[in-house]
């Protein structure tokens, strides 16, 4: 049997890790990789998590990548 590993954690901090941008990575990844054993592992299809990762990612990007400019420009 598959346990996953959230399934030990509290409730509230099973909450904020599934909604982490590398969790949407991470099961996008999985469920390209292995298929069907994976979708019954995380119960959605991967059509529900890499629209959200690639959002994250772009997210992400358009955030941090002018902050990193501009504090490179700083010093």
């Amino acid at each position: 049997m598959i346990t996953l590993l959230g399934e030990h954690m509290p409730g509230w901090m099973q909450a904020f890790a599934a909604h982490q941008p590398l969790t949407y990575m991470s099961n996008a990844v999985r469920l390209l990789a292995e298929g069907h054993p994976a979708q019954l592992m995380v119960g959605h299809s991967v059509a529900a998590y890499l629209p959200a990762s690639f959002y994250w990612t772009a997210g992400l990007i358009i955030v941090f990548a002018p902050l990193t400019v501009w504090k490179l420009r700083r010093s």
